[in-house]
């Protein structure tokens, strides 16, 4: 196998194998074994006989090839996708398979209601996209060109963020419970599966009061819970956390024992008997972001701090930070001197 730098400043991996010559070209120099996979993943495809391989087949042909560089959590979502998948689709030879074909499935996707306990009722344009970029990336992956279908118009969605106040209800609800360290990080900015991997061994500093960040546990397509690097390079760091916090978590000898999906149901429970509007656990994250926002602290500071590869996140969250009522009151105010 060669690899070569190109002038145009792409790399080129190169194969010869009984006489073919493989190549594909990438825009980052791979390491040795991403090189060697990449290209093992572009002889098996051209190997197999796509005019005998349904799109079922293609499919698992795909998650195979991603299996050693993406997340668990990211496998576990394809694999999801596959589920929902007709039988009438997924079972059609890739050779039938046009894109109007495409546009049919996608189509009867969109009038179709979710069937899993998270997403019952009609699939939301997200759902319909993710499902829509899978099979075009399986179809690619394969070699099969064919026009992306139409997509649903995005609905504008006014996300539902926690103020202050109802973040500190909850966490004094949860007080001295199994809930509170769990909690009390999730509105810290650390996300979930972050909260599900820490241990008192990852508290550090002279004072003991960082945290350090460096691995996530999450659910696998088998529903076996893996642990896991971070959800991306930015997401490794430390932090400063209170020092009863810290203390709480030494004088436990753990974060959290529990389920992940007993800190959904708790947190409901919780919305439930102090009147407080239903969000999901990531929305503590949201809060974080948005709250040290309005305390003036920089996109970058946030960023870095909360574990995000860029500050595209928080532009997102911040057009919802404040009540729009009150930011139109403050552009008047800015403006009345002139208009």
């Amino acid at each position: 196998m060669n690899i070569e730098k190109r002038p145009s400043g792409k790399y080129r991996i190169r194969q010869m194998v009984n006489g073919k010559i493989y190549t594909i070209t990438l825009d980052h120099k791979p390491s040795k074994v991403e090189a060697e996979q990449l290209m093992a993943d572009k002889i098996k495809r051209n190997t197999v006989s796509v005019g005998n391989m349904t799109l079922y087949d293609a499919c698992q042909l795909y998650i195979d090839s991603r299996r050693n560089v993406a997340s668990a959590s990211t496998i576990k979502g394809y694999v999801s996708l596959v589920k929902n998948i007709p039988e009438v689709y997924s079972s059609l030879y890739l050779g039938e398979i046009t894109a109007i074909t495409v546009q049919q499935f996608i189509n009867e996707y969109s009038s179709t209601d979710g069937q899993n306990q998270r997403c019952k009722g009609k699939r939301s344009p997200k759902t319909i996209s993710n499902m829509a970029h899978f099979i075009m990336s399986v179809l690619k992956f394969v070699d099969i060109n064919v026009k992306s279908p139409q997509l649903p118009q995005q609905e504008k969605v006014e996300p539902y963020i926690p103020n202050l106040e109802e973040v500190k209800k909850i966490l004094a609800f949860v007080k001295d419970s199994e809930f509170e360290i769990p909690f009390r990080l999730a509105a810290r900015g650390l996300r979930k599966s972050e909260i599900l991997a820490l241990s008192p061994a990852d508290l550090n500093g002279l004072n003991g009061n960082y945290l350090t960040i460096n691995k996530a546990l999450v659910q696998d397509e088998n529903g076996d819970m893996v642990l896991k690097t971070t959800k991306t390079t930015a997401s490794t760091r430390t932090i400063e956390i209170k020092a009863d916090l810290a203390d709480a978590i030494r004088a436990k000898g753990y974060v959290y024992k529990g389920s992940p999906k007993s800190l959904y149901s708790k947190l409901r429970d919780v919305q439930d008997a102090l009147g407080i509007q239903h969000f999901g656990f990531h929305k503590f994250r949201h809060f974080y972001a948005s709250y040290l926002y309005q305390l003036g602290f920089s996109p970058k500071a946030i960023q870095e701090d909360g574990g995000w590869s860029t500050d595209e996140i928080m532009r997102v969250v911040y057009t919802h930070v404040l009540d729009k009522q009150e930011v139109m009151h403050q552009i008047s105010n800015a403006l009345a001197e002139f208009c």
